[in-house]
């Protein structure tokens, strides 16, 4: 297990792990596999999730000033 994970550079948990050792004729569980791994200190690298940031409140560009300040006047629906 540990020689998978090491070739894995530390990216494969239980799943793929027990997988491999499937394909390499070993029967063992996902399960087993997950236990084994944790009395044993092994665990997978998480990375965050990628998040696209697509505003940038922290920026140096002239704000609009605010001409209507929230007073609304609407003359009808505009629905004739």
């Amino acid at each position: 297990m540990k020689e998978i994970h090491q070739k894995s550079k530390g990216r494969y948990g239980s799943p793929k792990i027990a997988v491999e050792l499937q394909s390499k004729g070993i029967q063992i569980s996902r399960p087993r596999v997950a236990r084994i791994m944790k009395a044993n200190g092994i665990r997978s690298v998480v990375h965050k999730r990628f998040r696209l940031q697509t505003t940038d409140s922290n920026h140096n560009y002239p704000v609009a000033e605010n001409h209507l300040n929230r007073k609304f006047n609407p003359k009808g629906t505009g629905v004739a």
